[in-house]
């Protein structure tokens, strides 16, 4: 019987450190809030560009991984709109990076990050922000079927066929 009683015991004991140690990541309703605020989030940055025929899809079944201390959730968030084809070449490009970049700073969890990524579809493609830095440089792109429409060289724009 003692043995069992120290066996018990020790299940017990790990079941309460792997409680304590934090693996299970965001709850359902930490989760479901932090998709809402993003949808939010992003349906005023259509707005903001006159992009009132959106249609907003975002993943609500996010996918999670711990690395290290940290779990880290990723989806995808997609923006339909005719509209967007009507803006110019940098409009749409800073569109498109502010969309990219939406879920930095709109979600602060100690254990956890959560990312997006993004999507624009309109009658003239699907849309893509990309980045790439070398030593000399930072280049940037609004993509198009994986093909850049605009590029920016260090914050200059030096390519625009959008």
């Amino acid at each position: 019987m003692r043995r069992y009683l120290k066996v018990f015991c020790f299940l017990l004991a790990v079941l309460f450190l792997f409680a304590l140690s934090g693996c299970g990541g965001l709850s359902d309703d930490e989760l479901d809030s932090a998709i809402e605020d993003y949808r939010t989030a992003l349906q005023q940055l259509c707005n903001d560009y006159g992009l009132n025929d959106a249609e907003i899809e975002v993943e609500s079944n996010l996918s999670g991984e711990k690395i290290g201390d940290t779990f880290h959730y990723i989806g995808t968030s997609e923006v339909s709109s005719e509209k967007f084809s009507q803006l110019s070449g940098a409009e749409a490009f800073s569109f498109m990076k502010e969309f990219e970049h939406l879920e930095n700073g709109l979600f602060d969890y100690e254990n956890a990050s959560i990312s997006y990524i993004a999507h624009v579809n309109c009658k003239k493609g699907r849309y893509t922000y990309e980045s790439k830095r070398t030593s000399l440089s930072t280049f940037e792109y609004l993509m198009r079927y994986g093909n850049a429409a605009v590029t920016y060289k260090d914050e200059k724009l030096v390519y625009d066929i959008f």
